[in-house]
């Protein structure tokens, strides 16, 4: 303990003294205030003076308790932050020692101490750090077991609400959900627990009334600090961030705004700000973005400027943290029936989180001091995870009393060590020199033959793994190496392979795709031969066909594990939605174990796969789940959460197609450097008042001798764009137009280079986007829309960016790190080129070339077809996908495949088999899986499945 609070101190010390910088302005405000408290009377410049403007008294009343003792400076304000913190760590220590032993929570501790976020926070003076304390006392008192003496306790309790909530208001909701779970678990009847919940409640909220009397003393507004917090959120994103929000009457004018400051303008509630200037929808879909964004700043070292050339551990050290917070804070709520307490930490940050993430995703919360108040708990969480795990792994092989018994099960199990040895080697070869991958090749092809000889099923989930990961002709070798070593380990009929046959017809359509024989589609057409054929061979047997269920509902972690160690293998994680069905099954049939790893697969399809992977698990668990015989009477219900769950993710997936955050980067640009060259833009008046023409772009230097003049209807609204433009990253600039034009009315635009314009340093550039645009058109470019847009004195910008017109009706979903076989084209292009655009010019070529482009070639073709897809998309669509790089003949091929697929498995009654064939044959809809490798390896597992579900049907039915 000693370590870690001198490891705390010393850091916060070190960067206390090497500040010089001035205080925020916020932190400013708190020292006027601190400097005017009063301890004496209250209600005149005391706690529940209501004195301090829209800020809450707790910390001015800290502040003013150093103040006393130190004196009033910059510098002590800084020292009651940075002793705040280091009590933060103290206090860490001892909450954690509510769930762990002394070493994890010494852990929590150090983790907490270097931090280097809440290090940096630590000496700026704001209240985090009393918020930080506080949070963890009100955990501390509630994390126990029933007090001796009930009344004290929910005083208690009441105080530290009362100081939750005059440190910052908004923590009301987390202070209720955590005290009614705590009590509602430790106080029985449940008649007590309410009434002395209601007790705490009661007293924390004659606090908060006590304050919002003051506060209407002095601004006749009980809410008044609310409608300041609503009113300056408004104001941000229309003025700062120039978002084009609805209810023109509920913002001041730019005048007033420019005169009176970010809080003046008509009164609204929260209300009003949530569901009037921003929708229902909106505020859902946000919601859910901010969540994801949030997650993604949690971390140990996420300030990674200070490791150098450690920086990459730093990340791996970030991605570790971040998954067990997450992994850690779902087992605390799956463990909630049997230990109810343990839902204290999940609601109390999922609460906070929730409550902040829409701001967050707005841009009006600053990163880590508005958001990591309850990091410490989210540390705890992980924490428990790690050491509740080892405590099951110890109890269940007596590893602390029964050595000899582990060391026999070792060495039985020794062979399962070439599982990683095998996955290992095929990420190798990413860095290895040439001289050494025909070795890697033979060690790779010894590991998957003898571990698909000794174990059938494992080997043949390695060799899913593998050719997720490998290179083509690695992936071929290993997979021909596999088929080889199950069929002399299985010995099966020959008979029995027959239903193999059914891949032929794709097989051959792939490997004359474009009417010429290439290496890579004959290497894709015998890795998939040879994994079906591995996958049918292993699965005729009951037992090696549950085995593989087994290891399959593993392979979504192990995949994730395998995209953190090597980030350029990510697409290893779209295995995932075929590892939740089958944790589904295993439960259903009474595999308890199976529903923690559900959970972790679950995780990676949310926050890595794209959106109709979500789609396709939700129809698959559904399916499985009223078709169990476990859950008769239940059905009616289950469907309805499912129903419910679909809904709101349609919801979010619908809200996506309209106005949501693009990058900001513009796609492509375009460059004036001739007086020959000029560019057109042809716009359709969408609204009154857009009397500016805003413009983005640069120029190459000042020079002064190669104006560009801008045409707006035939008349020249200026003849030297160039003085409004910057010299470096391009930027918006604004036109005011001769005349207002009406809602309509049709707008030429037109850009004249003059002077004396090169290619060298004489020139501008224009931006442009992918997007296709309503009452837009580019002439002279297919490629998209340039960035030249109407607009009032304030540019109408979505909040990553770009015009509001450039992001309506594109198809970008809400969460998800990317589709399949897009990973390597352009950020830009990936997010701002339309998917209906993609499909329709996919049609097209597919009409133009029956025989199929052949492989890898859509990408080039859909960029040469329209210009505003960017290169190297794919069609978004494995059957538009299949048809246009394998022909007519390769469609007909997936679809027989697929059907023949189909027709094995419901001749057999195999419901776990026809689930994962609807998963992969739903998730094809709206992705490109078998460009992916990891996808291609996950649907011919499957297939194979199908083609010999009768053989074990029996015993594979209980779902």
């Amino acid at each position: 303990m000693g370590v870690v609070v001198a490891t705390a101190t010393f850091a916060r010390i070190t960067v206390l003294i090497a500040t010089h910088a001035p205080l925020d302005s916020d932190a400013v405000t708190y020292r006027i205030y601190a400097d005017g408290f009063q301890w004496w009377p209250l209600f005149d410049h005391g706690i529940f003076s209501g004195n301090f403007s829209e800020r809450e008294p707790l910390f001015p009343m800290v502040v003013n308790a150093y103040f006393q003792v130190l004196g009033s400076s910059d510098f002590h304000l800084r020292v009651v932050s940075v002793t705040l913190s280091i009590a933060v760590v103290v206090v860490s220590v001892i909450a954690a020692r509510r769930r762990l032993s002394w070493w994890p929570a010494l852990a929590v501790g150090f983790l907490v101490a270097v931090s280097p976020p809440l290090i940096d926070e630590s000496v700026r003076g704001l209240r985090l750090e009393l918020e930080m304390l506080v949070l963890l006392l009100l955990y501390i008192a509630l994390d126990r077991g029933p007090a001796k003496r009930p009344l004290l306790d929910a005083v208690l309790v009441s105080v530290l609400g009362a100081a939750m909530v005059l440190t910052r208001t908004y923590y009301l909701p987390l202070f209720g959900v955590a005290v009614a779970i705590s009590f509602l678990a430790r106080y029985r009847p449940l008649r007590r627990a309410i009434g002395l919940a209601m007790l705490a409640a009661l007293i924390m909220i004659s606090a908060e009334a006590a304050h919002r009397i003051g506060l209407y003393a002095h601004t006749h507004d009980v809410f008044y600090d609310t409608a300041v917090y609503n009113r300056w959120n408004a104001n941000d994103e229309y003025f700062r961030f120039h978002r084009p929000l609805p209810h023109r009457e509920l913002f001041p004018t730019l005048a007033e705004y420019q005169k009176f400051g970010l809080y003046f303008g008509p009164k609204i509630s929260t209300i009003q700000y949530l569901f009037d200037i921003h929708s229902p929808q909106e505020f859902v879909r946000d919601s859910l973005a901010g969540s994801r964004e949030i997650f993604e700043t949690v971390g140990a070292v996420v300030v990674r400027t200070r490791l150098g050339a450690l920086a990459p551990a730093g990340t791996g050290i970030d991605l570790a943290v971040r998954w067990l917070v997450l992994l850690g804070l779902m087992a605390m709520l799956f463990r909630v029936r049997r230990h109810q307490r343990l839902a204290i930490i999940p609601a109390m940050v999922l609460t906070w989180w929730a409550m902040t993430a829409f701001l967050f995703d707005h841009g009006l919360l600053e990163l880590y001091r508005h958001t990591w108040q309850t990091f410490p708990l989210a540390l705890i969480a992980a924490a428990w995870l790690v050491e509740s795990v080892v405590r099951i792994v110890m109890r269940r092989f007596h590893l602390n009393r029964n050595y000899a018994r582990w060391y026999r099960l070792a060495r039985s199990n020794f062979d399962l060590a070439l599982f990683p040895i095998a996955v290992g080697l095929a990420l190798a070869q990413a860095t290895l020199s040439s001289r050494f991958l025909l070795g890697d090749v033979g060690l790779l092809a010894i590991a998957i033959g003898l571990l698909a000889y000794r174990r059938p099923a494992v080997g043949a989930n390695a060799l899913v793994l593998v050719v997720s990961v490998a290179s083509p002709q690695l992936a071929a070798v290993a997979a021909a190496v596999a088929l080889v070593a199950v069929l002399a380990r299985e010995r099966p009929a020959a008979q029995s392979l027959l239903p193999v046959l059914v891949v032929a017809p794709l097989a051959l359509a792939i490997s004359i795709a474009a009417g010429r024989l290439s290496s890579a589609a004959l290497l894709f057409a015998v890795t998939m031969l040879c994994v079906v054929a591995t996958v049918a061979v292993v699965a005729r047997r009951p037992a090696g066909r549950v085995q593989l269920i087994w290891w399959l509902a593993a392979i979504g972690p192990v995949a994730g594990i395998v995209s953190a160690f090597e980030p350029a293998a990510a697409p290893a994680a779209a295995l995932a939605p075929i590892a939740v069905i089958a944790a589904a099954w295993l439960v259903l049939r009474g595999e308890r174990w199976a529903l923690a790893v559900g959970l972790v697969d679950l995780a990676i399809v949310i926050f890595v796969d794209p959106f109709f992977a979500w789609f396709a698990v939700a129809l698959g668990l559904g399916w499985l789940i009223v078709a169990s015989e476990r859950f008769p009477g239940a059905r009616p219900r289950l469907a309805a959460a499912g129903a419910a769950t679909a809904a709101l993710g349609l919801l979010a997936g619908g809200a996506s197609l309209s106005a949501t955050s693009p990058t900001g980067d513009v796609g492509w640009s375009t460059r004036l450097a001739s007086t020959d060259s000029s560019i057109t833009q042809q716009i359709t008046a969408d609204r009154r008042g857009d009397n500016h023409l805003w413009i983005y772009g640069s120029r190459s230097s000042a020079f002064t001798d190669y104006p560009v003049r801008v045409v707006v209807n035939g008349a020249a609204i200026t003849d030297d764009l160039n003085s409004y433009l910057a010299t470096g990253p391009p930027t918006w600039v604004n036109l005011r137009l001769q005349t207002t034009p009406n809602p309509g009315d049709q707008v030429r635009v037109q850009l004249i280079p003059t002077g004396k314009p090169n290619a060298i340093d004489r020139y501008i550039d224009i931006g442009g986007v992918y997007s296709h645009v309503a009452g837009m058109a580019s002439a002279g470019t297919h490629a998209g829309t340039y960035l030249i847009v109407l607009g009032d004195d304030s540019l109408p910008l979505a909040p990553g960016g770009l015009p509001e017109p450039m992001v309506h009706g594109r198809w970008q979903l809400p969460m998800g790190e990317g589709l399949p076989g897009e990973l390597g084209a352009p950020v830009t292009g990936r997010e701002q080129s339309e998917t209906w655009r993609i499909w329709g010019a996919a049609l097209r070529i597919t009409a133009r070339n029956p025989f199929g482009l052949g492989p890898s070639a859509l990408g080039i073709a859909l960029n040469q077809s329209d210009g505003s897809i960017a290169p190297g998309l794919s069609a978004r669509d494995e059957y538009l996908q299949a048809a246009t790089e394998w022909g007519w003949a390769g469609l007909a091929g997936l679809l027989i495949l697929l059907a023949g697929a189909a027709w094995f498995a419901w001749r057999s009654r195999d419901g776990q088999a026809l689930v994962l064939l609807v998963l992969t044959t739903v998730t094809m809809v709206g992705e490109s899986l078998l460009l992916d490798p990891a996808g291609a390896a996950g649907t011919w597992l499957v297939v194979g499945l199908c083609l010999t579900a009768g053989a074990a049907s029996r015993s594979t039915s209980r779902a």
